[in-house]
């Protein structure tokens, strides 16, 4: 499955030493390792667009310690003032 391309971006620094990580089709998804001055950091730009079946085994593997998510999932929540609340806003890993 090819996955779409064009509704992401992440922008970073030219001083800044990373790397990006090739992930799986699936999931429209830019994956750096930014490094940091004793480790390293990942970020995880996601779009899963409103109509694409968000399946939990596909990105779980993105979620793991010392990674920053960030993205437009299209979940919604009451909490930040959705009218009504999805699954989306509930993946824990």
């Amino acid at each position: 499955m090819s996955r779409p391309k064009g509704s992401l971006i992440t922008l970073i620094k030219d001083s800044i030493n990373y790397t990006e990580i090739t992930y799986q089709d699936g999931v429209e998804c830019i994956l750096v390792k930014l490094k940091t001055d004793s480790s390293y950091i990942n970020v995880a730009n996601l779009c899963i667009t409103s109509g694409h079946n968000l399946n939990t085994n596909i990105i779980s593997p993105i979620f793991t310690p010392r990674t920053i998510i960030l993205g437009d999932l299209n979940a919604k929540n009451t909490l930040w003032g959705s009218p009504h609340t999805d699954q989306r806003h509930s993946v824990e890993h």
